[in-house]
C-alpha cells in the first residue's frame, strides 16, 4: 500500500520544485545568454520557408484571405458529451460555410485524426532512442541500478496518453522547418511529454490513476521515491535539449522557454496546494471565481501544453521576436483555457475509464470552472451549502456538491462554454495571418481526441 500524503508534505513537494525553478530563473537573470538577433515582422510558412508578412506577395495575401473565408472545421470522435456538442456545432458551421462557397454541402475532411495517430506512432517509435540517450547520460554517475531505474520510470511515465503536446511540436516543426530539419520535432515533442508535473500532481492529489494506468507513485517500490523521480524526469528534459539542440542558434531560447513553462506552472500548482488538499474543506473557497481559475489555467495548462510546443518550433525556425510570440500566446491561451474547462468537466461527469485519471477535484477542494460557475449562479443559501460540502474526502459531501451543480445547471453551462469555445477559436485561427492556420487547427484538434487504447 502506498503512503498517504498530508497537506504540509504536498506543499513541501511543490515548493521544492518552485525553488529549483526559481534558482534557474536567477541564473537566467544573472547570466546573459548569447542569442541570435531576433527576426522581426509577422510571418508564416510557404513551401517550407518562413515568409515575412511585410514582404508577402499579393498572391500569398490572397491565399491567406481565402483561408479565412473558406473555413473548414473537421469532425473527430471526441471524449466527452461537451466535446461532442462542440463537434455538432462545428459540423453545422462547416455545412453553412460549404453551402455559401458552393461546395455542395459538406467540405472535404483533411484527415487530421489519421495524421494525429500517425504522429503519435512516430513519437512512440523514436522514444526508445531518446530514453536510451538519457540512460547513457546517467551512466556518468556510475550507479548501474539507478540507470536501470531511470529507464523503467521513463518507459512507464512518458509514452502514454494522447501525446498531444508532442504531436503539436512535431507538426509545427513540419510546418515551419525545412524537411532536413523537421526531424527535430521528435525529440522536441517528447521533451514536452516529459513534464514532471504529472507525477507531482498525482502525489498531491493522492490520485490512483493517470493516463489509464496506475499512477507512478502507487507502484510497488515507488511511493515517496516518486518525489525524486519527478525531479530526475525534469532534469532529463534538459539532457534531451543538450543532446539534440545544443548546436542550434536557438538553444538558449529553448532553455529559457522550458524553464519558463515550469516556473509558471509550478506557481499555479502551488496555489492549488494552498487551496486545501487536506480533505477538510477548501482553504480558499471564498476566493474562488472565474478570474482565479483562468489564471491557473493559463499558466498551468496553456503556457506549457499549448504555447510551449509551438513557441519552441518558432524558435527553431528563427522566429523569436516578441510580437510574434505574443500573437501566438493570444490564441494558445484560449485553447488551454478550453482544455482546462473540458478537463474539469471530465472530472465531474465522465468515468475514470473514459478520462483515464482519478476523479478528485471536488474532494480535493480545487478551484475549477465548475465550482466558480456554481458560485456565480448560487443563491446565498446555496452558496453556504456549497461551502459546507466542498473540499471534503467524503462521498456524501461530494454527492451533495454534484446535486447542487445539477440544480444550478452547471453541466449545461459547461456544455455551452465548450461547444461555443471550439467554434470561436476555430474562427479566430482562420481570421489571422501570423501563422499557418493548419498548425493551429492541428493543436486545437489534438486535445479533442479520446484516450488511446493501451
Amino acid at each position: 500500500m502506498y503512503p498517504k500524503f498530508n497537506n504540509t508534505y504536498s506543499v513541501v513537494i511543490v515548493l521544492y520544485g518552485y525553488c529549483c525553478s526559481s534558482l534557474t530563473k536567477q541564473l537566467e537573470l544573472c547570466y546573459s545568454f548569447k542569442r541570435e538577433p531576433a527576426k522581426r515582422g509577422k510571418a508564416w510558412k510557404k513551401n517550407g520557408k518562413l515568409i515575412s508578412h511585410a514582404n508577402m506577395s499579393s498572391q500569398m495575401r490572397a491565399t491567406c484571405s481565402e483561408s479565412r473565408s473558406t473555413t473548414v472545421l473537421t469532425m473527430r470522435p471526441l471524449c466527452s458529451r461537451a466535446a461532442a456538442l462542440g463537434r455538432a456545432h462545428a459540423h453545422a458551421h462547416r455545412s453553412q460555410v460549404a453551402a455559401v462557397h458552393g461546395h455542395g454541402g459538406e467540405a472535404p475532411q483533411p484527415g487530421v485524426e489519421n495524421q494525429l495517430a500517425a504522429d503519435r506512432k512516430e513519437l512512440l517509435s523514436f522514444f526508445p532512442t531518446l530514453a536510451k540517450a538519457v540512460q547513457v547520460e546517467s551512466q556518468a554517475v556510475g550507479i548501474p541500478h539507478e540507470t536501470e531505474w531511470i529507464g523503467k520510470m521513463l518507459h512507464y511515465v512518458v509514452p502514454k496518453g494522447r501525446l498531444f503536446r508532442g504531436c503539436s511540436a512535431l507538426n509545427a516543426c513540419r510546418e515551419l522547418l525545412p524537411p532536413d530539419r523537421a526531424e527535430l520535432g521528435k525529440p522536441l515533442g517528447l521533451a514536452f511529454e516529459m513534464g514532471y508535473i504529472t507525477i507531482i500532481d498525482d502525489l498531491v492529489d493522492e490520485a490512483d490513476l493517470r493516463r489509464g494506468q496506475p499512477s507512478w507513485h502507487t507502484l510497488p517500490g515507488v511511493g515517496l521515491h516518486a518525489v525524486n523521480d519527478a525531479f530526475c524526469l525534469h532534469s532529463s528534459v534538459y539532457k534531451v535539449l543538450q543532446r539534440y539542440f545544443r548546436a542550434e542558434p536557438s538553444y538558449a531560447y529553448l532553455f529559457e522557454l522550458f524553464n519558463e513553462c515550469i516556473f509558471r506552472g509550478i506557481i499555479a500548482q502551488n496555489y492549488e496546494c494552498h487551496n486545501g488538499f487536506s480533505g477538510s474543506g477548501a482553504a480558499r473557497f471564498d476566493d474562488f471565481n472565474h478570474e482565479v481559475h483562468s489564471a491557473q489555467a493559463f499558466f498551468k495548462i496553456s503556457y506549457y501544453s499549448f504555447y510551449g510546443p509551438l513557441a519552441a518550433a518558432l524558435h527553431l525556425a528563427g522566429a523569436s521576436d516578441r510580437s510574434r510570440h505574443e500573437a501566438l500566446w493570444r490564441i494558445t491561451k484560449d485553447i488551454g483555457m478550453l482544455f482546462a474547462v473540458q478537463d474539469d468537466y471530465s472530472d465531474c461527469y465522465e468515468s475514470e475509464a473514459v478520462s483515464g485519471k482519478s476523479q478528485c477535484d471536488i474532494r480535493n477542494g480545487k478551484c475549477t470552472w465548475m465550482v466558480a460557475e456554481a458560485k456565480r449562479r448560487a443563491s446565498e443559501s446555496q452558496l453556504a451549502l456549497l461551502k459546507e460540502n466542498y473540499g471534503f474526502d467524503d462521498a456524501e459531501k461530494v454527492a451533495a456538491v454534484m446535486h447542487l451543480y445539477a440544480q444550478l445547471g452547471v453541466q449545461e453551462a459547461a456544455d455551452e462554454y465548450i461547444r461555443s469555445g471550439y467554434a470561436r477559436i476555430a474562427k479566430e485561427i482562420d481570421s489571422q495571418c501570423d501563422f499557418p492556420p493548419g498548425m493551429l487547427h492541428y493543436t486545437l484538434d489534438s486535445m479533442r481526441q479520446p484516450l488511446p487504447a493501451s
